[in-house]
């Protein structure tokens, strides 16, 4: 496991830690059974909404449990777009899905980093559009810098965060490492709406 996936894992375990408790409903209804109605605006996906629980995903083939990290559950299709990540996770509270996310593998070609790259904004791009916002950032830890550039797309319903990652390790000689971290959320204007603020750890604007 190299420094940069255990870089990445703190910056999402945030949100990745969750109390696992099973067959929890939405209005006290503990069937276990998805309890909230089929609604087009809330599908991360073709196949999973917002709110599904983690366990029937599971029972369905659409979810695996992490075999590392406890309470952590995997996308059998890890594919964001047409293009396929490493990793692919389902963010859980209290074991009911709120999110996706995505990671690369580590490309030590620039070359071969870039065409991935390409590959997934062009994929993107027919269902999002261009990128509504575009950020730089730097963060330091010793040995290393990782130069972040965050990219964010949105259509009616859903919106994908694309971080690209160069980092910089000074103990390898400056070799640079190349990645891709990607979330996707359902719009937050639609989480106050159906008034869905309580599958998430973060508050909700």
């Amino acid at each position: 496991m190299t420094l940069l996936y255990i870089r990445i894992m703190k910056k999402v375990a945030f949100v990745l830690t969750s109390a696992f408790v099973g067959v929890l409903s939405f209005y006290g209804c503990g069937t276990g059974s998805n309890t909230i109605q089929k609604d087009s605006s809330l599908y991360l996906n073709d196949s999973i909404q917002i709110g599904d629980t983690a366990i029937n995903l599971v029972g369905k083939g659409w979810l695996v449990p992490d075999p590392e990290y406890k309470d952590m559950y995997n996308l059998t299709d890890k594919k964001l777009g047409d293009v396929s990540f490493e990793k692919a996770r389902a963010i859980v509270k209290d074991g009911l899905v709120n999110s996706f996310s995505y990671i690369s593998k580590s490309y030590e070609s620039k070359s071969e980093f870039q065409a991935f790259e390409s590959k997934l904004f062009v994929s993107l791009s027919r269902e999002y559009g261009k990128p509504t916002k575009d950020s730089l950032y730097v963060e330091k830890e010793e040995g290393a810098r990782h130069f972040m550039r965050d990219y964010v797309l949105e259509n009616k319903y859903r919106t994908v965060l694309v971080t690209i990652n160069r980092s910089q390790w000074f103990m390898f000689g400056g070799d640079n490492e190349y990645s891709i971290l990607a979330y996707v959320d359902i719009q937050d204007s639609i989480i106050k709406k159906k008034h869905l603020e309580h599958l998430f750890y973060k508050k909700i604007e």
